[in-house]
This record gives structure tokens, C-alpha cells and sequence, in this order.
């Protein structure tokens, strides 16, 4: 763990490049599968708009990011980046089963919920094509049903990035 914090000192205190696109529109495959829109107000500060989905519910989630460059003596292309934002949205699950007319039937259940998001991710950029492709863990506080309080730090999503 010792390593490890170290090693994202050292990343943090890095120099930050210029990212050589101001925008990018993405597919998001993963826990939360979906699309996403980046905008960087400077070099190294963005703002991401996700609309993802999972088991029937949908979510929208807000981000403010930071770009680092990394591993600049092997490529210039690599970026890490973290952030904070929210998101809301609503959630689906099946609660209880209820007979009608003799038949079961499982009654599903939706339910608003709301919450904190963190990412932590990487980013290649391709310089001779307008591309990117990320990979990223994005924990996340919630208040919802069917658990008033929820927290999930599974959320992990690659990502097709279309750059302009």
C-alpha cells in the first residue's frame, strides 16, 4: 500500500501536457454500460456527462476530472485521470412474488436513487487517428432502494473514445 501512494505522488506531481483533443464522445462497455461526452475547459481539467445503464435502470452522472501524463519516457499518448462528481437515476429489482388468478408472477420494484461518484482511470490516445480507449473503476455512494445506503466499488468500464 506504502507503494502504491507513492507511486500516485509521483504520477501527480508530473508536468502536465497538453491533451491533443477539446472534446470526445465515448461507448462505455462494462458494469455500467452507456455513452459519455468529455469536455476540457484547460489541459488538464475536463468534464464528463455519462448516461449508463444496468438490470433496467438508467443514471446520469456528472464528472470533473484531472489529466496526468505517465510513463512519459515510453510514450507521450498515456494519461491517468481521477475525479469526483453525482450522479441520480432510478433502479430496478424484483422484491416479492404475488399471485394473480392462480399464476406467480415476480413484481419488480423501481425506486429513485442518487449518490457520490469517484474515478480513477487510463487513457491512450492515437496520434494518427482521432481515437482514444480508457479503462476505469468508478466507486460509488448512493441513497436508493432496495438498501437505503449503498456503496459498490465493482463499477469498471472500457471505453471507445471518438476524439475532436
Amino acid at each position: 500500500m506504502k507503494h502504491f501512494i507513492l507511486f500516485l505522488l509521483v504520477i501527480l506531481s508530473l508536468k502536465t501536457l497538453a491533451q491533443d483533443y477539446n472534446a470526445a464522445a465515448t461507448i462505455r462497455i462494462g458494469t455500467f454500460s452507456g455513452v459519455s461526452y468529455k469536455y476540457f475547459v484547460n489541459s488538464e481539467k475536463s468534464y464528463e456527462a455519462m448516461l449508463t445503464f444496468k438490470n433496467g435502470g438508467a443514471q446520469i452522472t456528472l464528472l470533473k476530472e484531472i489529466h496526468q501524463p505517465i510513463f512519459m519516457s515510453i510514450t507521450n499518448q498515456l494519461f491517468l485521470y481521477y475525479g469526483y462528481g453525482a450522479h441520480c437515476g432510478f433502479t430496478r429489482w424484483s422484491s416479492k412474488v404475488v399471485e394473480i388468478n392462480g399464476e406467480k408472477f415476480l413484481k419488480k420494484q423501481t425506486s429513485i436513487a442518487a449518490g457520490l461518484d469517484f474515478v480513477l482511470g487510463m487513457e491512450y490516445h492515437f496520434i494518427k487517428y482521432p481515437f482514444a480507449i480508457s479503462f476505469e473503476v468508478k466507486p460509488i455512494y448512493e441513497i436508493g432502494f432496495p438498501k437505503i445506503f449503498h456503496q459498490n466499488f465493482n463499477i469498471i468500464a472500457t471505453g471507445l473514445k471518438y476524439t475532436f
